[in-house]
């Protein structure tokens, strides 16, 4: 039961950060694509 509690704390952090580690992604993708098609 404990390890359920701290598997869906881990889970809420991880989807709390998930947006912002997301856009760093494309962020990054998107910058490094327009370089190499341009």
């Amino acid at each position: 039961m404990r390890r359920l509690g701290l598997f869906l704390l881990s889970a809420s952090a991880i989807t709390r950060g998930l947006p912002s580690f997301v856009v760093h992604i494309i962020d990054r993708v998107g910058a490094h694509g327009l370089k190499s098609s341009a």
